[in-house]
Protein backbone atom coordinates (compact mmCIF):
# COMPACT_ATOMS: atom_id res chain seq x y z
CA UNK A 1 0.00 0.00 0.00
CA UNK A 2 1.36 3.48 -0.90
CA UNK A 3 1.25 6.61 1.17
CA UNK A 4 -1.65 8.00 -0.41
CA UNK A 5 -4.28 5.28 -0.23
CA UNK A 6 -3.17 4.77 3.44
CA UNK A 7 -3.94 8.31 4.07
CA UNK A 8 -6.72 8.18 2.38
CA UNK A 9 -7.59 4.80 4.26
CA UNK A 10 -7.33 6.69 7.39
CA UNK A 11 -9.02 9.66 6.85
CA UNK A 12 -11.99 7.61 5.70
CA UNK A 13 -12.03 6.02 8.90
CA UNK A 14 -11.41 9.29 10.65
CA UNK A 15 -14.64 10.61 9.22
CA UNK A 16 -16.39 7.47 9.61
CA UNK A 17 -15.59 7.23 13.50
CA UNK A 18 -16.52 11.30 13.57
CA UNK A 19 -19.92 10.59 11.91
CA UNK A 20 -20.76 8.04 14.20
CA UNK A 21 -19.81 10.42 17.32
CA UNK A 22 -21.25 12.99 16.01
CA UNK A 23 -24.49 10.96 15.42
CA UNK A 24 -24.16 9.25 19.07
CA UNK A 25 -24.09 13.07 20.44
CA UNK A 26 -27.07 14.06 18.07
CA UNK A 27 -28.73 11.02 20.13
CA UNK A 28 -27.59 12.16 23.62
CA UNK A 29 -29.07 15.52 22.62
CA UNK A 30 -32.54 14.56 21.49
CA UNK A 31 -32.56 11.74 24.56
CA UNK A 32 -31.59 14.93 26.80
CA UNK A 33 -34.05 16.90 24.97
CA UNK A 34 -36.99 13.78 25.49
CA UNK A 35 -35.67 13.82 29.65
CA UNK A 36 -35.83 17.61 29.64
CA UNK A 37 -39.98 17.54 28.68
CA UNK A 38 -40.96 14.68 30.23
CA UNK A 39 -38.79 16.19 33.83
CA UNK A 40 -41.30 19.39 32.72
CA UNK A 41 -44.58 17.58 32.04
CA UNK A 42 -44.23 15.65 35.82
CA UNK A 43 -43.15 19.29 37.12
CA UNK A 44 -45.87 20.93 35.84
CA UNK A 45 -48.20 17.29 37.30
CA UNK A 46 -47.03 17.81 40.32
CA UNK A 47 -47.47 21.35 40.59
CA UNK A 48 -50.95 20.63 39.61
CA UNK A 49 -51.13 17.91 42.24
CA UNK A 50 -49.87 20.28 44.96
CA UNK A 51 -52.43 23.08 43.88
CA UNK A 52 -55.75 20.21 43.89
CA UNK A 53 -54.36 19.40 46.89
CA UNK A 54 -54.25 23.19 48.61
CA UNK A 55 -57.90 23.38 47.04
CA UNK A 56 -59.01 19.93 48.62
CA UNK A 57 -57.56 20.95 51.88
CA UNK A 58 -59.46 24.74 51.53
CA UNK A 59 -62.94 22.53 50.86
CA UNK A 60 -62.26 20.46 53.68
CA UNK A 61 -61.83 23.54 56.22
CA UNK A 62 -65.14 25.11 54.35
CA UNK A 63 -67.16 21.53 54.98
CA UNK A 64 -65.40 21.32 58.84
CA UNK A 65 -66.81 25.24 59.54
CA UNK A 66 -70.18 24.78 58.05
CA UNK A 67 -70.90 21.24 59.61
CA UNK A 68 -69.72 23.31 63.23
CA UNK A 69 -72.34 25.49 62.41
CA UNK A 70 -75.00 23.39 61.42
CA UNK A 71 -74.09 21.57 64.99
CA UNK A 72 -74.65 24.89 66.70
CA UNK A 73 -77.78 25.74 65.15
CA UNK A 74 -79.62 22.52 65.84
CA UNK A 75 -81.02 22.68 69.67
CA UNK A 76 -80.60 20.55 72.11
CA UNK A 77 -84.14 19.69 72.97
CA UNK A 78 -87.34 20.18 70.92
CA UNK A 79 -91.17 20.97 72.62
CA UNK A 80 -93.66 18.94 71.54
CA UNK A 81 -97.33 19.52 72.21
CA UNK A 82 -99.97 17.69 71.49
CA UNK A 83 -103.56 19.11 70.04
CA UNK A 84 -106.81 18.63 72.20
CA UNK A 85 -108.11 16.17 69.28
CA UNK A 86 -104.55 14.17 70.00
CA UNK A 87 -105.03 14.24 73.29
CA UNK A 88 -108.93 12.82 72.96
CA UNK A 89 -107.90 10.17 70.78
CA UNK A 90 -104.79 9.21 73.38
CA UNK A 91 -107.89 9.16 76.36
CA UNK A 92 -109.95 7.34 74.37
CA UNK A 93 -107.63 4.28 73.93
CA UNK A 94 -106.16 4.57 77.19
CA UNK A 95 -110.12 3.55 78.22
CA UNK A 96 -110.49 0.96 75.66
CA UNK A 97 -106.82 -0.54 76.03
CA UNK A 98 -108.39 -0.92 80.24
CA UNK A 99 -111.27 -2.71 78.87
CA UNK A 100 -108.97 -4.90 76.38
CA UNK A 101 -106.98 -5.14 79.28
CA UNK A 102 -109.96 -6.36 82.02
CA UNK A 103 -111.49 -8.65 78.84
CA UNK A 104 -107.93 -10.61 78.65
CA UNK A 105 -107.73 -11.13 81.97
CA UNK A 106 -111.29 -12.82 81.85
CA UNK A 107 -110.48 -14.82 79.38
CA UNK A 108 -107.61 -16.25 81.19
CA UNK A 109 -109.72 -16.86 84.37
CA UNK A 110 -112.82 -18.45 81.78
CA UNK A 111 -109.71 -20.88 80.43
CA UNK A 112 -108.02 -21.24 83.98
CA UNK A 113 -111.64 -22.87 84.94
CA UNK A 114 -112.45 -24.79 81.76
CA UNK A 115 -108.95 -26.13 81.86
CA UNK A 116 -109.82 -27.15 85.99
CA UNK A 117 -113.30 -28.82 84.63
CA UNK A 118 -111.25 -30.54 81.95
CA UNK A 119 -108.65 -32.07 84.34
CA UNK A 120 -111.69 -32.89 86.83
CA UNK A 121 -113.82 -34.42 84.02
CA UNK A 122 -110.59 -36.87 82.84
CA UNK A 123 -109.97 -37.66 86.33
CA UNK A 124 -113.54 -38.89 87.28
CA UNK A 125 -113.84 -40.75 84.06
CA UNK A 126 -111.21 -42.96 84.56
CA UNK A 127 -112.24 -43.56 88.26
CA UNK A 128 -116.16 -44.91 86.36
CA UNK A 129 -114.60 -46.11 83.52
CA UNK A 130 -112.73 -48.99 85.95
CA UNK A 131 -115.48 -48.87 88.24
CA UNK A 132 -118.08 -50.01 85.42
CA UNK A 133 -115.56 -52.69 84.20
CA UNK A 134 -115.04 -53.81 87.78
CA UNK A 135 -118.97 -54.45 88.02
CA UNK A 136 -119.00 -56.09 84.19
CA UNK A 137 -116.29 -58.69 85.54
CA UNK A 138 -118.07 -59.30 88.58
CA UNK A 139 -121.39 -59.56 86.94
CA UNK A 140 -120.07 -61.61 84.53
CA UNK A 141 -118.29 -64.16 87.17
CA UNK A 142 -121.47 -64.10 88.89
CA UNK A 143 -123.76 -65.74 86.13
CA UNK A 144 -120.97 -68.09 85.65
CA UNK A 145 -121.24 -69.19 88.76
CA UNK A 146 -125.04 -69.08 89.08
CA UNK A 147 -125.02 -71.46 85.68
CA UNK A 148 -122.42 -73.80 87.29
CA UNK A 149 -124.37 -74.12 90.22
CA UNK A 150 -127.22 -75.20 88.19
CA UNK A 151 -125.38 -77.88 86.58
CA UNK A 152 -125.40 -76.03 83.07
CA UNK A 153 -122.51 -74.65 80.47
CA UNK A 154 -122.21 -72.38 78.35
CA UNK A 155 -121.16 -73.70 74.75
CA UNK A 156 -120.11 -71.83 71.38
CA UNK A 157 -123.14 -71.62 69.16
CA UNK A 158 -121.04 -73.38 66.26
CA UNK A 159 -120.70 -76.72 69.02
CA UNK A 160 -124.84 -76.47 69.60
CA UNK A 161 -125.90 -76.18 65.93
CA UNK A 162 -123.66 -79.17 65.40
CA UNK A 163 -125.32 -80.88 67.86
CA UNK A 164 -128.84 -80.29 66.53
CA UNK A 165 -127.32 -81.31 63.54
CA UNK A 166 -126.21 -85.22 64.51
CA UNK A 167 -129.38 -85.31 66.15
CA UNK A 168 -131.72 -84.53 63.63
CA UNK A 169 -129.12 -87.31 60.73
CA UNK A 170 -129.50 -89.59 63.68
CA UNK A 171 -133.52 -89.59 64.05
CA UNK A 172 -133.26 -89.71 60.25
CA UNK A 173 -131.41 -93.05 60.45
CA UNK A 174 -133.70 -94.33 63.31
CA UNK A 175 -136.59 -93.89 61.27
CA UNK A 176 -134.89 -95.41 57.98
CA UNK A 177 -133.40 -98.87 60.33
CA UNK A 178 -135.67 -99.36 62.91
CA UNK A 179 -133.51 -102.54 63.47
CA UNK A 180 -130.39 -101.13 64.20
CA UNK A 181 -131.82 -98.29 65.88
CA UNK A 182 -132.78 -100.57 68.51
CA UNK A 183 -129.62 -102.34 68.90
CA UNK A 184 -128.19 -98.64 69.34
CA UNK A 185 -130.79 -97.49 71.76
CA UNK A 186 -129.92 -100.69 74.06
CA UNK A 187 -125.71 -99.86 73.19
CA UNK A 188 -126.59 -96.30 74.38
CA UNK A 189 -128.24 -97.08 77.56
CA UNK A 190 -126.06 -99.70 78.48
CA UNK A 191 -123.18 -96.75 77.67
CA UNK A 192 -124.59 -94.12 79.89
CA UNK A 193 -125.17 -96.73 82.72
CA UNK A 194 -121.68 -96.96 83.96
Amino acid sequence: MNNNEFNNQENTENYSSQDAGIELLHRVIESNKAVEISGKAIFHMYCDIKEDVKKIQALAHEENLKRQELLKSIPNNIIAELSPDVIKHLEKFHQKSDTVKYWFFGILAILLVAFFILSATVYLGKIWYRESIRTKTEVREEILKEIKNENKAIYETEQVKQLEYNTKLMKKWMQKNPKDAEKFLKFKEGYESR
